[in-house]
């Protein structure tokens, strides 16, 4: 939908994006049309859509598979679009997508593609409900900031390197498919955009005897991420383990205590898990 033609579809219902819900629309077809491409779909598989807006990708998406089930928080876009797009083929939900219960929309014995144009205020808690529902959830292609893209994707000893990018990476398989310009969004975004792909059918990235363990000393390393890990791990007696003590955690794991959180990889983090695990 081109924008004169959505500026008219919204003065006739009295729409008006909300900056709150960090809503803005695809409106260039070339590149609706280069993220189809790159959206691996069989003709059984059932799609999730995430925010589906106006429908710029929903009735193209349901082409390509089984189904879609296009979930929409905004109340006046459902109304809207659900009795323009719905069809056999495509559900509408009017509901918040980070509290649908996914598992309740895959059919038995197959996995969800989950598709959406994110929101960045949301970016976070839409990846770590897609991890968690990964029973259920095979692939996930998101269109989200370019910046938040380059986070997931990040190696170590980088400024992007953080505590989700070991989340997301010791689960997932991560790819940027493709940049894509701020202008081929309506209203415009202050920033350009990436689809992402995320294949969750893998296995964890490393073998650790407690993730939750290890993903509470990942958060506490990075929670000041310019100090040197043994002064992050050591502060306020983390775990109830005194310095002396993490120093010789440290030192058994191979892990120099001069190095910052964003040095250190999900292997290296996992060793100093299981290590307090076996003390």
């Amino acid at each position: 939908m081109d924008i004169s033609k959505l500026r008219e579809n919204w003065k006739l219902h009295g729409f008006r994006p909300s900056k709150i819900l960090g809503q803005n629309f695809l409106i260039d077809k070339n590149i609706r049309d280069k993220i189809l491409a790159n959206i691996s779909l069989s003709g059984d598989d059932t799609v999730v859509e995430i925010g589906p807006g106006f429908g710029a990708m929903t009735v193209e998406l349901s082409k390509k598979c089984a189904s879609v089930t296009a979930i929409e928080k905004d109340r006046t876009i459902y109304d809207i679009v659900s009795g323009e797009i719905a069809c056999g083929k495509i559900k509408m939900l009017n509901e918040d997508f980070l509290e649908v219960d996914l598992a309740a929309l895959c059919p038995a014995g197959k996995k969800l593609v989950v598709y959406g144009n994110i929101p960045y205020s949301i970016t976070t808690p839409i990846i770590e409900k897609v991890i968690e529902a990964r029973d259920h959830v095979g692939k996930v292609f998101m269109v989200m900031q370019d910046e938040y893209a380059r986070r997931l994707t990040s190696g170590p000893g980088t400024k992007e390197y953080g505590s989700i990018t070991c989340f997301a990476q010791f689960y997932a398989k991560l790819k940027p498919l493709f940049k894509i310009s701020k202008n081929c969004f309506f209203p415009v975004p202050k920033v350009d955009s990436c689809l992402l792909s995320m294949d969750l059918s893998r296995g964890p990235l490393v073998t650790v005897k407690d993730r939750e363990l290890m993903f509470r000393i990942i958060r506490q390393s990075f929670s000041q991420r310019r100090k040197q890990i043994l002064n992050t791990i050591s502060h306020s007696d983390f775990l109830g383990i005194d310095r002396p003590v993490w120093e010789t955690i440290l030192k058994d794991t191979g892990i120099g205590v001069s190095l910052r959180a964003e040095n250190l990889s999900i292997h290296d983090f996992a060793k100093i898990a299981d290590r307090v695990n076996d003390k």
